[in-house]
């Protein structure tokens, strides 16, 4: 099985994020799906905006900690609005996904 990744949007001033999802745990987890994320010292809630095989470019990759709901939090239609949004304010979805 390939390793698994997801582009995760958080809400702060930064593009999404990439983490890592653990074999065991890649059933749980869907595009829209909240997720708990580490960044720095903190734990953030953040929704999966794309699940994909592409590593990037880091020594090291820091993994998705778990599920936030079962259900998503968004649809696929909400991620894309967010992301229009985001374009047309000049803006990082995250702080679209806070607003």
């Amino acid at each position: 099985m390939e390793n698994l990744y997801a582009d995760i949007v958080v809400p702060l001033a930064l593009r999404p994020l990439t983490f890592a999802i653990a074999p065991d745990m890649a059933d749980l987890f869907a595009v829209g799906s909240g997720v708990e994320v580490p960044i720095g010292n903190k734990i953030y809630t953040g929704i999966i905006k794309r699940i994909h095989t592409i590593r990037p470019p880091y020594k090291k990759i820091r993994e998705v900690m778990g599920v936030v709901r079962s259900e998503p939090l968004a649809s696929a239609e909400q991620l894309a609005l967010w992301e229009w949004i985001a374009d047309y304010y000049m803006c990082s979805e995250g702080e679209v996904m806070r607003a």
